[in-house]
């Protein structure tokens, strides 16, 4: 979480130089800054300003990081069972990550991939993938 903030403020900062950060927050920026420098592509630059633009315009100061990660945890445990097509072996593969590398607690993971399993956009992503539900 500190290194995601890090590198997002230094983002931040380095499209828009006003921008401010919290105090804790500048030195990381910059460390994290260090690496893209001037010799950043133009296309990159443009790309850059442009996601962090839409980014600020859409939540402004109110940026949940950690339910944006929870968010991306629980994509993750979607995606890792489309592509087992086995919901046992997703589970058990979500319980093998560290309490450390979890942030949602573990039950609540199970449970949302659970009722990913039974959703109808589970059912949708199978029908796009020409996966079919055995009639036998």
């Amino acid at each position: 979480m500190t290194a995601l903030k890090a590198w997002l403020f230094a983002a931040i900062r380095l499209v828009s130089q006003n921008s401010r950060s919290p105090r804790t927050w500048k030195r990381p920026s910059r460390k994290r800054r260090a690496p893209w420098g001037s010799s950043r592509p133009a296309h990159g630059s443009r790309h850059l300003t442009h996601v962090v633009a839409k980014l600020l315009r859409r939540n402004g100061a109110s940026l949940d990081l950690k339910r944006w990660i929870q968010d991306v945890d629980t994509c993750a445990d979607a995606i890792g069972f489309v592509l087992s097509n086995d919901l046992e072996v997703a589970i058990e593969r979500v319980r093998a990550l560290t309490a450390r590398r979890r942030l949602t607690a573990l039950a609540t993971r199970i449970e949302r991939l659970i009722a990913y399993a039974v959703s109808s956009r589970y059912m949708t992503v199978r029908e796009h993938l020409g996966l079919r539900l055995d009639a036998g």
